[in-house]
């Protein structure tokens, strides 16, 4: 069973043990890249990436629910599977693991379940309509093992009291 968490972020705030820098938690974005890799042009529109427990590296695109594996110091494709015996299309957000399973959720809070494929494999699947598309339009996925939840985060919120927070369900 998979639980929900809210939480609403109000704003940025610097790390505990750098507070007397200026440093903030965005500040990597202005740090030199870990890697720059030239991508083919089905990969062009990558909206999700995450790592295994393995320390593997893998992404899909936003329209279909592909997942490639890339490698992490050369950005090639290793691998590639699919959900499903066809490529399903959707608005395929983000991407997470947890342990063997793999997750994919939609923008409208569709919530898919694999396990990881072979090259070329197209893996069974199952998927659940949560609530999270009646709350907001869904941008991101991770795993909060101390609570053994997975996170929606929210990228635009429907419900009024919500507006203005960065939300996570």
């Amino acid at each position: 069973m998979i639980r929900i968490l809210l939480a609403a972020l109000l704003s940025v705030v610097p790390l505990a043990h750098q507070a007397a820098s200026s440093r903030t938690r965005v500040s990597c974005l202005t740090d030199k890249p870990v890697a720059r890799w030239s991508l083919p042009p089905a990969l062009r529109e990558i909206s999700g990436l995450t790592i295994t427990d393995g320390g593997r590296l893998l992404a899909h695109n936003d329209e279909v629910s592909r997942v490639v594996e890339l490698d992490r110091a050369s950005g090639k494709v290793v691998k590639s599977f699919r959900l499903g015996r066809s490529l399903m299309r959707g608005d395929f957000e983000a991407i997470t693991v947890v342990g063997a399973r793999l997750f994919l959720v939609t923008s409208s809070g569709v919530l898919y379940q694999a396990r990881e494929g072979k090259d070329g494999d197209a893996v069974p699947f199952s998927a659940l309509q949560t609530d999270a598309g009646a709350i907001c339009e869904v941008e991101g996925l991770s795993h909060d093992p101390a609570a053994g939840a997975l996170l929606f985060l929210c990228k635009t919120a429907t419900r009024t009291s919500l507006k203005g927070t960065v939300t996570v369900l």
